[in-house]
This record gives C-alpha cells, sequence and structure tokens, in this order.
C-alpha cells in the first residue's frame, strides 16, 4: 500500500486459445495455448471495519471490468508465508460508483434514525 492508501493488486488472467492446426499427412490437431497476461488493477482502500478476530469489513473503491465500484465485503485472516493477511470472501456487494448518492443517502438516514432513537430513549428515562 502506498501513501495514498492505494493498493494495487496484480490479477492474472488465463486466457485459453482453441486452435485447428493441418498437419503435413493432412490429419488436423487441436493445439491448446495458455496465455496468461498481468493486469494491474487499482484499489483505493477507504475504510476497514473489524468484524470479529479474523474477518474485517473492507470498504474499497474498485476497479472491475474497466467500471470503478464501491465494494463493500467481508475479508478473512489467514496466514501466507508466515504473515498474516486479509482475503476477500464472496460475501460483500459491489455498487457502481454512480449509486454513490444513493448509498449516502442510506446512511444519512441510518444516522437520523439512531439519533432519534436515542434522544426517545432518553426522553422516556426523564
Amino acid at each position: 500500500m502506498d501513501k495514498l492508501g492505494i493498493t494495487r493488486k496484480k490479477f492474472v488472467y488465463k486466457l485459453l486459445i482453441n486452435s485447428i492446426l493441418r498437419l503435413k499427412n493432412n490429419n488436423y490437431c487441436v493445439l491448446f495455448v495458455n496465455i496468461y497476461v498481468k493486469v494491474n488493477i487499482m484499489s483505493v482502500i477507504i475504510k476497514d471495519i473489524q468484524r470479529n478476530s479474523s474477518e474485517i469489513i473492507r470498504i474499497e473503491i474498485s476497479e472491475f471490468k474497466g467500471k470503478e465500484l464501491i465494494n463493500l465485503r467481508i475479508w478473512y485472516q489467514t496466514l501466507e508465508n508466515g504473515e498474516v493477511v486479509y482475503k476477500p470472501t464472496q460475501k460483500g456487494v459491489a455498487l457502481s460508483i454512480e449509486k454513490f448518492d444513493e448509498l449516502k443517502e442510506a446512511v444519512i438516514k441510518i444516522e437520523e434514525y439512531l439519533h432519534d432513537r436515542n434522544f426517545k430513549t432518553t426522553q422516556k428515562v426523564e
């Protein structure tokens, strides 16, 4: 991770190319060629929230197929080469960056609800 909190993830995509080759004796064979292409995908970690002793909820801006996404995902803790690292699970949601205003509106409504709930609790006690 660099100074700005940007993590560059290296994904390797495997492309499988099938080709039919005609041999000298007029026999045919299918040639399978594996080509590995390294692609750098950038993500910006916004916040890690501790879920429990071995999991975090990571909020990040990531890129997938050329589109920026708001990604809220559970990551689990594991050991890799003697180091503790976090890896993503399938549990989570990825929202298009265009949905940010709706997400922000929802978070504001949650804040208002919690404020009202706490205020009503205080009122009842008095």
